[in-house]
Protein backbone atom coordinates (compact mmCIF):
# COMPACT_ATOMS: atom_id res chain seq x y z
CA UNK A 1 0.00 0.00 0.00
CA UNK A 2 2.85 2.46 1.22
CA UNK A 3 4.57 1.69 -1.99
CA UNK A 4 1.41 2.51 -4.15
CA UNK A 5 1.22 5.61 -2.40
CA UNK A 6 4.80 6.78 -2.91
CA UNK A 7 4.35 5.67 -6.85
CA UNK A 8 1.30 8.18 -7.18
CA UNK A 9 3.24 10.87 -5.28
CA UNK A 10 6.35 10.40 -7.73
CA UNK A 11 3.83 10.50 -10.51
CA UNK A 12 2.52 13.54 -9.44
CA UNK A 13 5.76 15.53 -8.94
CA UNK A 14 7.26 14.51 -12.29
CA UNK A 15 3.94 15.99 -14.05
CA UNK A 16 4.45 19.14 -11.29
CA UNK A 17 7.60 19.76 -12.55
CA UNK A 18 7.19 19.19 -16.39
CA UNK A 19 4.56 21.45 -16.23
CA UNK A 20 6.89 24.08 -14.82
CA UNK A 21 9.50 22.98 -17.22
CA UNK A 22 7.56 23.99 -20.15
CA UNK A 23 5.86 27.11 -18.72
CA UNK A 24 9.30 28.18 -18.24
CA UNK A 25 10.50 26.97 -21.57
CA UNK A 26 7.57 28.74 -23.71
CA UNK A 27 8.57 32.15 -21.93
CA UNK A 28 12.04 32.28 -21.85
CA UNK A 29 12.12 34.12 -25.16
CA UNK A 30 10.90 37.10 -22.93
CA UNK A 31 13.21 37.04 -20.04
CA UNK A 32 16.18 39.85 -19.93
CA UNK A 33 19.45 37.89 -20.76
CA UNK A 34 22.17 39.59 -19.58
CA UNK A 35 23.45 36.94 -17.09
CA UNK A 36 21.97 33.98 -18.89
CA UNK A 37 24.45 31.64 -20.26
CA UNK A 38 23.51 31.58 -24.07
CA UNK A 39 23.79 35.82 -23.79
CA UNK A 40 27.10 35.46 -22.17
CA UNK A 41 28.25 32.56 -24.77
CA UNK A 42 26.86 35.01 -27.65
CA UNK A 43 28.40 38.34 -26.06
CA UNK A 44 32.48 36.55 -25.51
CA UNK A 45 31.93 34.80 -29.18
CA UNK A 46 31.28 38.80 -30.35
CA UNK A 47 34.31 40.07 -28.11
CA UNK A 48 36.43 38.13 -30.07
CA UNK A 49 35.46 37.71 -33.30
CA UNK A 50 37.74 40.15 -35.88
CA UNK A 51 36.95 43.40 -36.53
CA UNK A 52 36.25 44.95 -40.16
CA UNK A 53 35.20 48.06 -41.59
CA UNK A 54 32.77 49.21 -43.90
CA UNK A 55 30.69 46.56 -42.15
CA UNK A 56 27.02 46.48 -41.62
CA UNK A 57 25.35 45.03 -38.21
CA UNK A 58 22.08 43.36 -38.08
CA UNK A 59 21.27 44.31 -33.86
CA UNK A 60 18.23 42.70 -31.90
CA UNK A 61 16.94 39.50 -30.14
CA UNK A 62 15.66 36.43 -30.63
CA UNK A 63 14.27 37.30 -34.58
CA UNK A 64 17.48 38.79 -35.60
CA UNK A 65 19.73 35.81 -34.40
CA UNK A 66 17.58 33.64 -36.18
CA UNK A 67 18.75 34.67 -39.64
CA UNK A 68 21.25 34.32 -42.05
CA UNK A 69 20.86 37.77 -43.01
CA UNK A 70 24.42 37.63 -45.17
CA UNK A 71 23.26 34.90 -47.39
CA UNK A 72 19.46 36.23 -47.22
CA UNK A 73 20.62 39.71 -48.74
CA UNK A 74 23.98 38.62 -50.52
CA UNK A 75 26.26 41.13 -48.89
CA UNK A 76 29.31 39.40 -47.14
CA UNK A 77 29.86 43.13 -45.44
CA UNK A 78 26.48 41.58 -43.07
CA UNK A 79 27.32 40.53 -39.67
CA UNK A 80 24.37 39.21 -37.29
CA UNK A 81 24.61 40.71 -33.53
CA UNK A 82 21.12 39.06 -32.56
CA UNK A 83 21.02 37.12 -29.47
CA UNK A 84 17.69 34.99 -28.68
CA UNK A 85 15.82 36.48 -25.45
CA UNK A 86 17.41 40.06 -25.47
CA UNK A 87 16.52 43.54 -24.52
CA UNK A 88 17.29 47.17 -24.50
CA UNK A 89 19.51 47.02 -21.53
CA UNK A 90 21.27 44.16 -23.56
CA UNK A 91 21.87 45.75 -26.70
CA UNK A 92 23.46 48.67 -24.31
CA UNK A 93 25.57 46.33 -22.73
CA UNK A 94 27.08 44.70 -26.07
CA UNK A 95 27.45 47.85 -27.73
CA UNK A 96 30.64 48.79 -27.73
CA UNK A 97 31.41 45.55 -29.52
CA UNK A 98 29.76 47.14 -32.37
CA UNK A 99 30.89 50.93 -32.41
CA UNK A 100 34.41 50.19 -32.48
CA UNK A 101 34.27 48.77 -35.86
CA UNK A 102 32.60 52.54 -37.16
CA UNK A 103 30.09 50.17 -38.98
CA UNK A 104 28.08 52.16 -42.34
CA UNK A 105 24.45 50.80 -41.16
CA UNK A 106 23.00 49.33 -37.93
CA UNK A 107 19.57 47.76 -38.48
CA UNK A 108 18.08 47.36 -34.62
CA UNK A 109 15.02 45.85 -33.80
CA UNK A 110 14.53 45.62 -30.14
CA UNK A 111 11.83 46.13 -27.30
CA UNK A 112 9.74 42.65 -27.73
CA UNK A 113 11.33 41.46 -24.31
CA UNK A 114 10.70 44.79 -22.33
CA UNK A 115 6.93 44.93 -23.27
CA UNK A 116 6.30 41.25 -22.53
CA UNK A 117 8.54 41.64 -19.13
CA UNK A 118 6.19 44.59 -17.85
CA UNK A 119 9.17 47.14 -17.94
CA UNK A 120 7.49 50.29 -17.99
CA UNK A 121 7.44 51.75 -21.74
CA UNK A 122 9.48 55.34 -20.27
CA UNK A 123 12.21 53.06 -19.24
CA UNK A 124 12.08 51.33 -22.70
CA UNK A 125 12.23 54.23 -24.49
CA UNK A 126 14.60 55.43 -22.47
CA UNK A 127 17.32 52.51 -22.91
CA UNK A 128 16.78 53.26 -26.63
CA UNK A 129 17.59 56.84 -26.67
CA UNK A 130 20.72 55.75 -24.54
CA UNK A 131 21.51 53.25 -27.70
CA UNK A 132 20.76 55.60 -29.93
CA UNK A 133 23.03 58.20 -28.60
CA UNK A 134 25.45 56.28 -27.88
CA UNK A 135 26.04 54.92 -31.62
CA UNK A 136 25.54 58.69 -32.44
CA UNK A 137 28.75 59.31 -29.83
CA UNK A 138 30.89 56.52 -31.09
CA UNK A 139 30.32 56.13 -34.18
CA UNK A 140 29.00 59.40 -35.72
CA UNK A 141 28.83 58.26 -39.47
CA UNK A 142 26.64 55.45 -39.04
CA UNK A 143 23.62 55.51 -40.20
CA UNK A 144 20.97 53.89 -37.84
CA UNK A 145 17.82 52.07 -38.93
CA UNK A 146 15.00 51.43 -36.44
CA UNK A 147 13.05 48.89 -37.52
CA UNK A 148 9.53 48.63 -35.74
CA UNK A 149 8.98 45.87 -33.56
CA UNK A 150 6.50 42.70 -35.03
CA UNK A 151 3.11 42.02 -33.86
CA UNK A 152 2.10 38.74 -32.40
CA UNK A 153 -0.34 35.96 -33.27
CA UNK A 154 -2.72 35.61 -30.05
CA UNK A 155 -4.70 32.70 -31.82
CA UNK A 156 -0.92 30.75 -32.54
CA UNK A 157 0.75 31.86 -29.12
CA UNK A 158 -1.42 30.73 -25.77
CA UNK A 159 0.76 31.42 -23.63
CA UNK A 160 -0.96 34.97 -21.70
CA UNK A 161 1.32 37.24 -22.65
CA UNK A 162 0.78 41.02 -20.63
CA UNK A 163 0.61 43.22 -23.85
CA UNK A 164 -1.25 43.22 -26.85
CA UNK A 165 -0.70 44.24 -30.88
CA UNK A 166 -2.32 47.83 -29.84
CA UNK A 167 0.39 48.28 -27.36
CA UNK A 168 3.36 47.24 -29.57
CA UNK A 169 1.45 49.46 -32.38
CA UNK A 170 1.67 52.38 -29.58
CA UNK A 171 5.41 51.60 -28.95
CA UNK A 172 6.60 51.49 -32.55
CA UNK A 173 4.60 55.27 -33.08
CA UNK A 174 7.25 56.23 -29.57
CA UNK A 175 9.93 54.90 -32.13
CA UNK A 176 9.05 57.04 -35.06
CA UNK A 177 10.11 60.13 -32.26
CA UNK A 178 13.77 59.20 -32.47
CA UNK A 179 14.40 59.91 -36.24
CA UNK A 180 15.53 62.32 -38.04
CA UNK A 181 15.91 61.20 -41.55
CA UNK A 182 19.58 62.11 -42.19
CA UNK A 183 21.31 59.46 -39.90
CA UNK A 184 18.62 58.14 -38.46
CA UNK A 185 15.70 55.79 -40.20
CA UNK A 186 12.57 54.29 -39.26
CA UNK A 187 11.55 51.24 -41.19
CA UNK A 188 7.63 50.17 -40.34
CA UNK A 189 7.92 45.98 -40.29
CA UNK A 190 4.82 45.93 -38.27
CA UNK A 191 2.34 46.92 -41.22
CA UNK A 192 4.22 44.41 -43.67
CA UNK A 193 3.13 41.64 -41.15
CA UNK A 194 -0.44 41.96 -39.90
CA UNK A 195 -3.23 39.74 -41.06
CA UNK A 196 -6.43 41.21 -41.71
CA UNK A 197 -7.62 40.55 -38.18
CA UNK A 198 -4.49 42.60 -37.08
CA UNK A 199 -1.91 39.99 -36.07
CA UNK A 200 1.00 38.52 -37.16
CA UNK A 201 0.22 37.12 -40.70
CA UNK A 202 -0.44 33.06 -39.72
CA UNK A 203 1.69 32.03 -43.51
CA UNK A 204 4.90 33.88 -41.55
CA UNK A 205 4.95 32.04 -38.17
CA UNK A 206 4.45 28.79 -36.76
CA UNK A 207 4.51 29.78 -33.03
CA UNK A 208 2.30 33.30 -32.92
CA UNK A 209 6.11 35.06 -31.99
CA UNK A 210 8.71 33.67 -34.42
CA UNK A 211 9.47 33.63 -38.07
CA UNK A 212 10.03 30.85 -40.70
CA UNK A 213 11.31 31.37 -44.18
CA UNK A 214 8.38 33.38 -45.74
CA UNK A 215 8.61 35.50 -42.51
CA UNK A 216 12.30 36.52 -43.09
CA UNK A 217 11.78 36.64 -47.16
CA UNK A 218 8.75 39.19 -46.50
CA UNK A 219 11.38 41.08 -43.82
CA UNK A 220 14.04 41.05 -46.69
CA UNK A 221 11.65 42.82 -48.88
CA UNK A 222 11.12 45.19 -46.67
CA UNK A 223 14.65 46.11 -46.42
CA UNK A 224 16.71 45.48 -49.10
CA UNK A 225 16.37 49.12 -50.41
CA UNK A 226 18.01 50.18 -47.55
CA UNK A 227 20.89 47.83 -47.61
CA UNK A 228 22.84 49.15 -50.98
Amino acid sequence: MFNKILTTINICLIIFFAYLFSKTNSTSYFRPTTTSSYYIEKQTLFDNLPQSTNTIYFLGDSLTDGCEWNELLSNPKIKNRGIMGDSTEGVLNRLNQITQSKPQKIFIMIGINDLLNNIETTKILDNYQKIITTIRTDSPKTKIYIESVLPLNFELDKTKRPINNQNISDFNNNLKNFTDNSNIFYIDLYSAFLNLSGQLNEKYTLDGIHLNGQGYLNWKNEISKYIK
